[in-house]
């Protein structure tokens, strides 16, 4: 899965894409529009204390969306007329759901849900975070994979991190 961008009229627009395999060779089809997409450019890697996957991407991402003026309402992130409901995990601008484009990833209901989920190693913790455009430093990243991840991936998380982020 991944997001592919289209440029009708001069807006963006995301879709999820996916990847079928059809007589050797790859075939992709658009499996769900995602919404609108907002560009809110680069921000500093965060930092969390959170040691559970769930809540340490939900403050990861409520920081990235304050450092670009983004004002928390109790569960709801907002900035002009986009809306980010935490616990809901939904972004919406004017109403209908959207996509906000940070650090080099989209952060949209898919993508946040992805990140939050428990992964199965650590290369798929890696590109969950940066799909949601989550940015942290390498030192955060794997203090975070130490707490959350099976012991058995854990002797592997040196040259993950030296594949991932050098």
């Amino acid at each position: 899965m991944f997001i592919r961008v289209k440029t009708i009229n001069g807006q963006k627009y995301g879709y999820i894409v996916e990847n079928k395999w059809a007589k050797g060779t790859s075939r992709q089809k658009v499996a769900k529009y995602i919404g609108k997409i907002t560009d809110e450019g680069l921000t500093r890697p965060a930092t969390t204390n959170n040691e559970k996957i769930r809540e340490a991407v939900q403050e990861l991402i409520e920081a990235h969306l304050k450092e670009k003026g983004y004002e928390k309402d109790k569960e709801t992130l907002t900035k002009d007329k986009i809306k980010i409901h935490i616990a809901t995990r939904t972004v919406k601008n004017k109403g209908k759901n959207a996509v906000i484009k940070i650090n080099n990833g989209y952060l949209c209901k898919e993508t946040i849900e992805k990140a939050e989920k428990q992964p199965e190693n650590i290369k798929e913790m890696a590109e969950n975070l940066t799909n949601a455009g989550i940015n942290m430093t390498p030192e955060e990243f794997a203090r975070i994979a130490q707490k959350i991840m099976p012991e058995k991936e854990q002797g592997k998380k040196e040259k993950i991190f030296e594949e991932f982020y050098y």
